[in-house]
């Protein structure tokens, strides 16, 4: 074996295990990319359903604080006046 000889197959080697290892990350990164991309759209509907779910409690919420201002003679009460 020559000097010149191994110095191209050292090349070669490194060009070739370059090429291979850049295709094999990019396709993981794919594929990575891909379930991550589901996971949060599931994630975020979830999380959609749940702020509806709080609104609706919320908006329950309010109305019953509303009754519970509301003096027994019709005048609103404010909440200062109840601390």
């Amino acid at each position: 074996m020559t000097w010149p000889g191994a110095f191209l197959g050292f090349f070669y080697a490194a060009v070739v295990g370059g090429v291979v290892g850049w295709a094999i990350a990019f396709i993981y990164n794919q594929i990575v990319a891909r379930r991550t991309s589901r996971e949060n759209k599931a994630r975020s509907e979830s999380s959609l359903a749940k702020k509806g779910q709080q609104a609706q409690r919320n908006r329950k919420g309010a109305t019953h604080k509303e009754q519970q201002l509301e003096g027994h003679d019709g005048n609103r009460k404010t909440e200062s006046t109840l601390l």
